[in-house]
């Protein structure tokens, strides 16, 4: 048997410095020629030495460890140095006869010559006797050197004959550490079973075509291949060698392993939901419910495609097809959420909450149909109740401030009475003025029985109110009264409306009494301006522009009792502060703030 005969030469090169150099004077006609490229130690060591015609080394650092190891293989065949043009020859000097040759990186064609006078006067390197053609052999082993992929040969026995840089880089192993082991030294415990049930098949000859195994990698983390097996036989059709092509299926395992757990997890959420859940297609039809809808209906068997309309209601058609909300007809056509309330149809009294949301898929449509069911019976009961103590309540508190406004009106007719009897001018402007907070109150809970809410009164209509009374009181004295405002729509309670129109009225009082002794003179005018700050601040004004009045008239009890009462209302009812202002340049202003809430 004869096999075509080449050169077999080895390029150490880390580089790639030379490499296409040297392939260019590699192209002789006679023979070809086999270059191997070796990028680091590790690599050199690891490829067989045997036949080989030629080394090929580039000038690196590791270069007398290269010369070396050559040494210890036994080699004897031609060593050429490739060198840079600049490089100091000094430092080769020691090295120099080791080599057949120096050639540097501008005079590449000395290789050549070189290369071709070896050829002419050397017979093929290659033996006879070995069992493949070198060319397909090199191709081969460049090939799996180079595939992403892990590439292992076993013999028989399981033991690792050969494994690529694939499976290297996947594990971390070098690939010398590794030749002569099984592969369950590198296996999971939970593959090592798996692992040795193949082996011993294949050892057999029957094939596993597919096995998945986990390997633990040199850092001590585990990683899922993949291996799909061939049986190499011997010629008496015994298994000789296994090959085994596999990939890394850690990212998929992992991504099922997670999916897994997710699904389980959601599982769990949907069967603990505190709702009734039904998933549904479009046709109506149940695709998945949970525990409590299961329950809640004494089901046993499988909901599966039956129509909802069925199992909840017992209707033979869409609840729409009897003039009754449907979630699912309005969630198709609206593409959007639902959300309602629903009776039960077999007249037992439950109100249910309905929500349901669309599932869609790739395309923009609607999938399936997601539905929560709430019984909300009890809480609609318990609104109801409360609506009806709430009611009773407004009407009973509506009775009592009409009662009290009765009670004070009906005090304000006994006084008025009693004022008939009495003939000294003081106590007689005493109980006038008595009544006349008597009755300022009984406006208060007579605004009150007409409110919508029974606790608070509209402050600016309560305000007008009390101006046009205490006004109507004093009757026609040619003063131009204007009440003043911007606010709308403001509430006030009726723990700061008592002390708020009894301030009123005595600020009032005193510009009808006081600012004005002159009937004669016209031109009299008095004002009520009501503010309200950002802060939440009322503010409001009183001012005449009448004759004033001194500070030593202010701090007169006799002369201003009235005065001092409001006073003390606005800092102990209020929590507020009545001032007169000290800039008025004629009249009086006085003013008073409070918080309103």
């Amino acid at each position: 048997m004869s096999y075509k005969s080449r050169y077999r030469i080895i390029l150490y090169d880390p580089m790639y410095k030379y490499l296409s150099s040297v392939e260019s004077y590699l192209n002789y006609p006679e023979f070809k020629t086999t270059l191997i490229l070796c990028t680091s130690f590790q690599e050199l060591n690891n490829i067989p030495h045997e036949n080989v015609s030629l080394y090929l080394i580039s000038e690196s650092p590791e270069l007398i460890m290269i010369l070396d190891f050559l040494q210890e293989k036994g080699s004897k065949k031609p060593a050429i140095l490739l060198k840079e043009k600049t490089s100091d020859i000094k430092k080769l000097a020691s090295i120099e006869d080791r080599f057949s040759l120096i050639v540097d990186n501008d005079h590449m064609e000395v290789f050549g010559s070189y290369f071709k006078k070896i050829v002419s006067r050397n017979k093929p390197v290659i033996s006879e006797n070995f069992p493949y053609d070198m060319s397909e052999y090199e191709a081969m082993s460049r090939l799996a050197e180079n595939l992403d992929v892990v590439l292992v040969v076993f013999h028989a026995d399981g033991k690792i004959a050969y494994v690529n840089r694939g499976f290297s880089r996947i594990t971390g192993y070098l690939q010398s550490k590794v030749l002569g082991k099984l592969l369950t030294d590198f296996a999971h415990f939970d593959s090592i079973d798996i692992i040795k049930s193949a082996f011993n098949k294949m050892s057999t000859g029957f094939n596993v075509p597919v096995m998945t195994v986990q390997l633990k990698t040199e850092t001590k983390n585990t990683i899922f291949i993949e291996f799909s097996n061939v049986i190499i036989p011997d010629v008496n059709g015994d298994t000789k060698y296994i090959l085994s092509y596999g990939k890394d299926i850690s990212f998929l395992v992992n991504s099922k392993n997670e999916a897994e757990i997710s699904k389980k997890f959601l599982e769990k959420i949907f069967s603990s939901i505190n709702a009734e859940v039904l998933v549904l297609d479009r046709k109506y039809q149940i695709v998945k419910v949970n525990d409590k809808f299961r329950n809640h209906f004494s089901v046993d068997g499988s909901l599966k495609g039956k129509p909802c309309y069925s199992v909840i209601y017992g209707l033979d058609s869409p609840c729409h097809m009897y003039d009754m909300p449907c979630p699912v007809e309005n969630i198709m056509s609206t593409f959007s959420e639902y959300r309602g309330e629903s009776g039960d149809l077999r007249k037992n009294g439950q109100v249910w909450d309905i929500f349901g949301a669309p599932v869609f898929n790739k395309r923009g449509g609607i999938e399936d149909i997601v539905i929560l069911r709430s019984d909300i019976t009890e809480k609609k009961n318990a609104e109801a109740r409360i609506k009806q103590d709430i009611q009773e309540k407004e009407v009973m508190l509506q009775e009592i401030h009409h009662r009290v406004n009765n009670n004070l009106q009906f005090m304000s007719s006994l006084i008025s009475l009693e004022l008939r009897n009495v003939e000294n001018c003081s106590a007689k402007n005493r109980m006038e003025k008595l009544k006349n907070r008597i009755r300022i109150m009984s406006m208060i809970y007579n605004q009150l029985y007409y409110s919508p809410v029974l606790s608070e009164i509209n402050l600016v209509e309560y305000i007008q109110n009390v101006k046009n009374e205490i006004t109507k009181w004093y009757g026609k004295r040619d003063v131009n009264f204007i009440f003043r405002t911007d606010i709308k729509n403001l509430t006030i309670n009726i723990d700061k409306a008592v002390p708020l129109g009894l301030i009123l009225l005595e600020l009032v009082s005193n510009i009808f009494e006081h600012a004005f002794p002159n009937k004669n003179i016209s031109g009299k005018e008095a004002q009520i301006v009501l503010g309200l700050s950002e802060e939440n601040i009322l503010s409001l004004r009183v001012k005449d522009n009448g004759i004033g009045i001194e500070e030593e008239s202010v701090k007169s009890e006799r002369s201003f009792n009235g005065l001092y009462v409001a006073e003390l209302l606005a800092q102990d009812q209020l929590e507020g502060e009545l001032k007169r202002s000290r800039r008025a340049q004629k009249g009086t202003v006085w003013i008073l703030k409070f918080r309103l809430k």
